[in-house]
């Protein structure tokens, strides 16, 4: 028979401090879904699109996913569209799938692993009919990024803003002045290339010389100037970006700094589409090294005909032009 056992306040108190010092101690373990990594995103979605008949099309989409939480050994993204894009499927640098207007685009094997502050691109071709308005919304793994590295500044409330008879004589700050590269992120496959328009914000009195300064990948290749006009600078001028052949496996990565004095500076991330990586025991061309297929009932009616030796052991197509081909006949070899 078990009786039960109720302890007085004091024996409770001595208790309840004892198991506190166990935890102090490291003697009690607790669940690990008690601890959390601290989650964070941005995220730059700039696309290139182009219209083939009236209110139909294609687009691009390059996607810039960094990462302004903690490290991550893998990622999912997922975004919509609301005018109902169509993807091209497969896409690059990430594995891409879609559901209606939902999209979902996770690392592959090599660019998983982001570092606080680590950034990847990613990229995507489509159609769009009707509109092609971008994506407003991202998550990734399950946490709400912010969109261009920019977040909404708060309200001011009326009580804080500034009353309009202070400083009369004050004359209005002149607005600022700045490069601007569009889109914000290329990527280009190996061995070709791409372009992005550098602008500025408002038309200048006299031409102005933008600088690019190119980092990272030498393989990826800039102009290091380009000039714009009175005439042009608002519309832009087409620049364009190369990727060089090389021997190396890797998407290449580089950054191009614009720079002119009395502008604010613009970059542009750039991603190299490497065509010499082989992933999950694949090769470029999956025949290398690979014999046809030669029938060995067409090879003996060959041998079989005057001359028919010298063309015998070619490989020749196999038709199957009915069900019964499969399994075969007493007479015919099928293809099973």
């Amino acid at each position: 028979m078990r009786f039960p056992i109720t302890l007085s306040g004091r024996r409770k108190a001595i208790a309840l401090t004892g198991a506190s010092a166990l935890v102090v101690a490291g003697l009690v373990t607790l669940p690990a879904a008690m601890a959390h990594a601290a989650p964070g995103c941005d995220i730059t979605y700039a696309a290139n699109e182009w219209t083939e008949a009236p209110g139909s099309g294609g687009f691009t989409a390059n996607i810039t996913v960094k990462n302004t939480g903690d490290a991550l050994t893998s990622w999912t993204l997922r975004y919509s569209y609301a005018n109902g894009q169509t993807l091209t499927l497969p896409g690059w640098s990430a594995n891409w799938t879609q559901s209606g207007g939902n999209v979902t685009a996770s690392n592959l094997s090599y660019n998983g692993s982001l570092a606080t502050g680590a950034s990847t691109s990613i990229g995507i071709n489509g159609r769009w009919s009707g509109s092609n308005a971008k994506p407003t919304s991202f998550t990734l793994n399950n946490t709400t990024c912010t969109t261009g590295g920019v977040t909404p500044s708060p309200s001011t409330s009326p009580s804080t803003q500034p009353s309009p008879s202070t400083s009369p004589s004050a004359s209005p700050s002149p607005q600022a002045k700045s490069i601007i590269i569009s889109p914000a992120s290329v990527s280009v496959a190996e061995g070709s290339s791409s372009s992005v328009t550098v602008k500025l914000s408002a038309a200048p009195t006299a031409n102005v010389t933008v600088a690019l300064a190119r980092s990272g990948d030498t393989s990826i290749t800039a102009p290091s100037s380009v000039t714009l006009t009175p005439s042009n600078a608002v519309a832009g001028v087409s620049v364009s970006i190369a990727a060089a052949e090389d021997s190396d496996q890797t998407h290449g990565t580089a950054t191009v700094a614009a720079s002119a004095s009395g502008y604010t500076g613009a970059s542009l991330a750039v991603t190299e589409i490497d065509n010499d990586i082989t992933q999950s025991g694949r090769v470029d061309n999956p025949y290398a090294g690979a014999t046809g297929y030669v029938n060995p009932n067409w090879r003996s009616k060959a041998i079989a005909e005057p001359g028919g030796s010298r063309v015998a052991n070619t490989s020749t197509g196999v038709w199957l032009d009915r069900i019964a081909a499969i399994a075969g006949s007493s007479s015919a070899m099928g293809l099973r």
